[in-house]
C-alpha cells in the first residue's frame, strides 16, 4: 500500500509537469512501523510519550513539544487551559514539565489549539520519535532492519533514496554511520523532515559527519504548513555542512499537511526523480 501510494504520487507529478513516464520497477519499500507499534504497546500512553520509567523519554517528549509550542507562540497558560477541556485531568496538568501528566497535557493542548497542525505532531509523530530517539533497543532494531533492506550485501547499484518524516532521521543516521564508499546515492530526497528540530539534532551523529556512501545530490522539501518541519532549512547549523538544496514551495491543499503525496508530486521533487532515473 505504501509503495503504491508513493509511486502513484510520483507519476502524478510527472504528468502534471508534462514529463514522459519512466518505469518504476526496481523499488524497495522500507517498512518498520511494526517495530514501533510493538514498542509502544509495551509502554503506557504516557510512558511512550515520555514519563516515569521511560528513561529520558519525558525530557525528549517535553523538549520536542516545547519547541513546537514556542514556534506556535502558545503560552503554558493556554496549554493548561485547553487540556482539561479535552479530557486531561487538572491533576495531570498540575504535575508540570517534564512529568508525564504535563507532557500529555501539552500534546493534547497542541492538538486542540492547533487543529490543522498539532494533530499529526502530538498524536502520531511524537510517540514514534520519542521511542526511536530514547529507546536504544528500538533504535538499533529499526536501524538494523532498514540497513538490511536499503544496503543489501553485495548490491552496489546506484540508488535513489526517498525518505519522509521520521524516515529522514533513520536514513540520515544510516548514511552517516554506514561506511559503504562503494555505494552511490545520486539522489537523496527528504520530505517533511524533523532533522532541523533541536531535540532531534542533539541525537544525530556528530555534526560534519558527511554521509557515506557519498550522496551526489540532497534535496530537502518543505511544505510551509507542515508543522513537523517548523519550516526549517537544513544547513551547517544542523548537519555541519551546507550541501542540502532547500525546496520550500511544496503546496498541500489537503487536511494533512504532513502527507507524503503532495511532496512526491511537487514540481522540484518529481523533476529531480525523473531526471536521475
Amino acid at each position: 500500500q505504501i509503495e503504491a501510494q508513493w509511486l502513484s504520487a510520483i507519476r502524478q507529478g510527472w504528468e502534471a509537469e508534462g514529463l514522459p513516464a519512466k518505469p518504476l520497477t526496481d523499488v524497495t519499500t522500507v517498512y518498520y512501523a511494526k517495530e514501533l507499534a510493538a514498542a509502544a504497546t509495551t509502554k503506557s500512553q504516557g510512558v511512550a510519550m515520555g514519563g516515569p520509567g521511560a528513561g529520558q523519554s519525558a525530557e525528549i517528549a517535553y523538549a520536542f513539544l516545547k519547541e513546537y509550542q514556542d514556534a506556535a507562540n502558545l503560552s503554558d497558560e493556554e496549554i493548561a487551559g485547553a487540556a482539561p477541556q479535552n479530557g486531561v485531568s487538572t491533576t495531570a496538568v498540575g504535575m508540570g514539565p517534564p512529568h508525564e501528566g504535563w507532557v500529555i497535557a501539552l500534546a493534547v493542548g497542541l492538538e486542540a489549539l492547533l487543529p490543522t497542525r498539532g494533530k499529526y505532531i502530538a498524536g502520531i509523530f511524537l510517540r514514534q520519535a520519542a521511542l526511536y530517539l530514547d529507546d536504544r533497543a528500538v533504535t538499533l532494531k529499526i536501524d538494523s532492519l532498514v540497513r538490511k533492506q536499503i544496503f543489501p550485501d553485495g548490491d552496489t547499484r546506484p540508488m535513489v533514496v526517498l525518505a519522509h518524516s521520521l524516515g529522514t532521521v533513520v536514513s540520515y543516521r544510516l548514511f552517516t554511520e554506514q561506511a559503504r564508499p562503494d555505494l552511490k546515492i545520486p539522489l537523496f530526497v527528504t520530505m517533511g523532515s524533523p532533522l532541523g528540530i533541536e531535540i532531534v539534532k542533539k541525537r544525530l551523529p556528530q555534526l560534519g559527519a558527511f554521509p557515506k556512501p557519498p550522496i551526489e545530490r540532497w534535496i530537502n522539501a518543505v511544505c510551509k504548513d507542515d508543522f513537523v518541519t517548523l519550516n526549517k532549512r537544513l544547513g551547517a547549523q544542523h548537519l555541519g555542512y551546507d550541501g542540502v538544496e532547500h525546496v520550500g514551495d511544496v503546496a498541500n491543499e489537503g487536511p494533512d499537511k504532513h502527507a507524503i503525496g503532495p511532496y512526491l508530486s511537487s514540481s522540484a521533487v518529481a523533476r529531480a526523480i525523473h531526471a536521475v532515473l
